[in-house]
């Protein structure tokens, strides 16, 4: 994409958009490609949060919702056209996926918090070695266990959405889906 950026003669609006986007990840030191698988998880949990709000706040959207899940045999498909249905965005099969396994479990999901054992917050914390998920400080059993995908979106049904936060980012964090990319862009830690 920068080699197309370099060679243009009169570069139109969204190159010069793109350079500029481009210079400010250099600049930072940010990694392009991990800033766009970022944006690209970040627009997901947009699209799951929207058409989860939808399906709270309007009850006939909820059970739209249901009933194209019964009347669709693939259920991608059906989290597909609830995804151009409600927030008018086209998602390729891969997202579809992503986006069927959420949503099957914000139907599953229970109305309270199951406890999280002990041992789960060890092994989250092994595998992130002993530091917060967000900002690396160094944190125990004691800190916060966190949904990346939040709760009130997916409950406890995701068996590989578990993080270990300090205190302080799971507070500013709360049920955002955005702070993982405010936090690392915004923030100003590099990617």
């Amino acid at each position: 994409m920068s080699d197309l950026l370099t060679h243009c003669d009169h570069p139109s609006e969204s190159d010069k958009a793109l350079q500029s986007l481009n210079n400010l990840l250099k600049i930072n030191q940010c990694n392009q490609n991990e800033f766009f698988e970022l944006v690209h998880r970040t627009l997901l949990q947009f699209v799951l949060e929207q058409i989860c709000i939808t399906m709270e706040e309007k009850p006939d959207c909820f059970l739209a919702v249901k009933r194209l899940y019964f009347k669709t045999a693939d259920n991608a498909e059906a989290a597909q056209k609830a995804a151009k249905q409600l927030c008018g965005i086209e998602l390729d099969t891969q997202d579809s996926l992503w986006l069927d396994r959420c949503l099957h479990a914000h139907f599953r999901k229970k109305p309270r918090r199951k406890p999280i054992p002990a041992s789960l917050k060890r092994q989250l914390l092994e595998k992130q070695h002993y530091r917060c998920a967000c900002c690396g400080a160094p944190i125990t059993v004691s800190d916060c266990y966190d949904h990346i995908i939040p709760w009130d979106f997916v409950g406890d049904e995701l068996e590989d959405n578990g993080q270990m936060l300090c205190h302080a980012c799971n507070l500013k964090k709360s049920a955002k889906v955005y702070f993982e990319f405010q936090h690392k862009m915004i923030g100003c830690c590099p990617i």
